[in-house]
């Protein structure tokens, strides 16, 4: 399943599922990885669609060592588990600062799920 880098506000993956969600000819869910206050934030702001998102929380806001912590465990838990997996044709995920060596981890490893046709941020290392 194809995953799609969002900027690194809870704003930015609410406008991107909802490009998806305006885009869609049928109804199909849609994975959000994102850190616990945005995924909060995002239900509330969501709650008429709520049965075609899938939240996978990742970390706290603004801690950019515990969402690179969680994220491997989160990609996976989209690949492989058989309830979320199935059902889950895209994932939304929210990008974390590369100001650090982990951000940039985080990033390195976002951008290799997306490959580079999801992938919708530029990519600082690249001149």
């Amino acid at each position: 399943m194809p995953v799609y880098i969002a900027g690194p506000t809870k704003e930015h993956v609410l406008e991107k599922i909802r490009e998806f969600q305006r885009d869609s000819t049928k109804e199909q869910q849609i994975g959000v990885l994102a850190d616990e206050q945005a995924c909060a934030w995002l239900r509330q702001q969501l709650s008429t669609s709520l049965d075609s998102l899938v939240f996978v929380p990742c970390g706290k806001e603004h801690d950019t060592a515990d969402y690179t912590r969680n994220l491997y465990a989160a990609l996976r838990r989209f690949e492989e588990d058989t309830l979320l997996g199935p059902q889950v044709h895209r994932i939304v995920a929210q990008s974390v600062s590369e100001s650090s060596g982990l951000g940039v981890a985080a990033m390195n490893r976002l951008r290799k799920a997306a490959g580079a046709e999801h992938d919708t941020l530029p990519n600082p290392t690249v001149a």
